[in-house]
């Protein structure tokens, strides 16, 4: 993907501005949009511009080839840099080639929340709403601290047992029960480790600690340690890792956690004798960028939304099948941000789901 500066020559406007592909992913947006959402246009190129939009008003929206014929007027709820959500009414205008084949869209976006809202609930509303986010904050950070330390004791005496580090144990099926009993530890303290980190995030308290890393030895970590998981279910899981991959400046352990989340992801939603691929590249524009493909049962739009937001479960219906709290993409998203990259999804529903992340080119250590 070319993260070229923003193509939109728009930036004395007060109005938030953005341009999309015919898909709906952005492709430029002004300095007012920046300002607004709080997020680079390198965070947000590639990413549908109804990511800011309150999910409740996204069903009202439509923004396909089908609907390019002509312009149209939406009201919507945008989501500010401290999200908060304010009433926008956007301009949407559709663009075309020569040959009338839809190429984008561009939207302006006028704030109309007075009209909507008196001021003065609107306020009392962001006060009530920043109050009860740092309570929820506060609550799973205290919660998360409080449930550690008792679980770390409880993994090391089952370590103890299943080991049999103080003799025989006597009955084997103690042994068994002593290894549930680690697993299912280590999995909670893991889910309480995901709930610490997105808290500390969301009240912008977590610090990336930098590193020279070496991209190659992060990915094959990564993939050593879904290995066993992915044998299991007969899953082929190959690696494509070019020899000249550089190393990059960056936190190495919340890389690690990023590219673990969606590989156990892609094991756990491909089939039995599915097939992962995990590729690295340096793209046209120096950015580092790994790839991980899969052709498991994949998402809808609507889906991939949902996905992305914290505690969200795709489908009822799979999230009893497939076990887990939902943090995983909305951590991994977060954590990519914060080194000031990129997360993205492309999925079609029963073909398989491709999630690539993407590193700013400022972050690759050069050679000397």
């Amino acid at each position: 993907m070319d993260l070229t500066p923003p193509r939109i020559d728009a930036d004395s406007s007060p109005a938030p501005i953005w341009s999309s592909d015919a898909g709906g992913r952005i492709v430029g947006v002004n300095r007012a949009w920046c300002d607004y959402t709080g997020h680079s246009f390198e965070a947000a190129a590639g990413r549908p511009w109804t990511d800011w939009v309150h999910p409740e008003d996204i069903a009202g929206i439509d923004v396909t080839p089908a609907a390019g014929t002509a312009d149209f007027l939406v009201e919507y709820r945008l989501r500010r840099a401290d999200r908060v959500y304010r009433w926008f009414l956007g301009n949407v205008t559709a663009s075309r080639d020569t040959d009338g084949n839809l190429t984008g869209f561009t939207g302006v976006q006028f704030d109309v929340s007075s009209h909507r809202i008196p001021r003065a609930e609107l306020e009392r509303a962001k006060h009530e709403a920043e109050a009860a986010n740092r309570a929820k904050s506060h609550f799973l950070a205290t919660v998360s601290h409080e449930l550690r330390t008792p679980l770390n004791a409880v993994i090391g005496f089952a370590e103890m047992i299943r080991d049999q580090l103080l003799g025989p144990i006597g009955e084997p099926r103690y042994g068994e029960y002593a290894g549930d009993i680690h697993r299912s530890a280590s999995h909670l303290l893991g889910v309480l480790g995901d709930i610490l980190d997105l808290s500390t995030i969301e009240s912008g308290r977590y610090v990336l600690d930098d590193e020279e890393c070496r991209l190659s030895d992060i990915i094959e970590r990564s993939v050593r340690l879904v290995r066993d998981f992915a044998n299991e279910r007969s899953i082929f899981l190959e690696q494509r890792l070019p020899a000249d991959l550089p190393a990059v400046m960056a936190d190495g352990r919340a890389l690690k956690q990023v590219l673990l989340n969606v590989l156990s992801n892609a094991v756990k939603f491909t089939p039995v004798g599915g097939h992962v691929v995990v590729a690295a590249s340096l793209g046209p524009a120096g950015r580092p960028t790994v790839t991980i493909s899969d052709n498991g049962i994949g998402m809808t739009p609507e889906s991939i939304v949902k996905a992305f937001a914290p505690f969200g479960q795709v489908d009822s219906a799979l999230s009893r099948q497939f076990h887990g709290t939902g943090l995983g993409l909305p951590l991994s998203r977060s954590l990519v941000e914060l080194h000031g990259g990129t997360l993205g999804v492309e999925s079609t529903r029963g073909e398989g789901t491709t999630v690539s992340v993407s590193l700013p080119s400022g972050r690759v250590v050069n050679a000397a």
